[in-house]
């Protein structure tokens, strides 16, 4: 009478000792950046995924690992790099086992209607956490006329893997919940679309977003 384990529940049957929990906010937030999942096998109904993602700051990566692991968060990052014209970049990457509940999510993130390329999905839950991640990740900030009595700072989310309508649909959630006012503006090098904040919205963004978490980030709170 007892049941059969299939061979992908074999091999990560003990694999909650990470302690991982998912924490949407923080997974989701970060898929609006620069963090991903990875599936080995996509054509595979059983096999589960991971959730990845790289940054040079320790601190922000630690950030991150702190909120999705609660055993041993350190023990997920691990120090890598590349080499690009000649020379060498270091970063570090967080990197959880695979789960089922990452599988779950990542056939909304990266449908097969998609060709599993990343989306925005209609049912994202807004929250300040999530747009905090999202800005940690691909978040810009820019002081117009530094010479002016009044601080200028325009905000830009660098959102160009998204398809326009699909950023349009979300800044529209992020307007009915915060009542936060953003716009979907074409690249300068016409690499796609993103997402800006006028400088007359900073104030009320910086104040959905709470104060830096990380001093190695700091500097985007102008």
């Amino acid at each position: 009478g007892i049941p059969l384990r299939n061979s992908s529940d074999a091999q990560i049957h003990n694999r909650d000792s990470d302690g991982f929990i998912l924490n949407l906010p923080v997974i989701e937030g970060c898929l609006l950046g620069d963090g991903s999942l990875k599936v080995y096998n996509k054509k595979s109904s059983i096999c589960k995924a991971s959730f990845q993602k790289k940054n040079i700051h320790h601190d922000h990566v630690m950030f991150v690992a702190n909120q999705i692991f609660t055993k041993n968060p350190e023990d997920r990052i691990k120090k890598s790099g590349n080499k690009v014209n000649g020379k060498f970049y270091s970063y570090f990457c967080l990197s959880s086992y695979k789960y089922k509940s990452l599988r779950d999510l990542y056939d909304k993130w990266y449908p097969d209607w998609n060709n599993q390329k990343k989306i925005i999905p209609e049912d994202l839950n807004v929250s300040a956490e999530m747009l905090l991640h999202m800005f940690l990740d691909d978040g810009s900030s820019h002081q117009r006329r530094k010479e002016s009595k009044t601080k200028q700072i325009v905000i830009t989310l660098s959102t160009q893997c998204f398809e326009k309508e699909n950023q349009e649909m979300f800044i529209d959630k992020v307007k009915s919940k915060f009542g936060l006012q953003m716009s979907v503006n074409a690249t300068g090098d016409g690499t796609g679309w993103r997402v800006q904040i006028p400088q007359s919205q900073t104030p009320l963004f910086y104040e959905i977003i709470g104060p830096p978490p990380v001093e190695s980030l700091a500097y985007k709170w102008k």
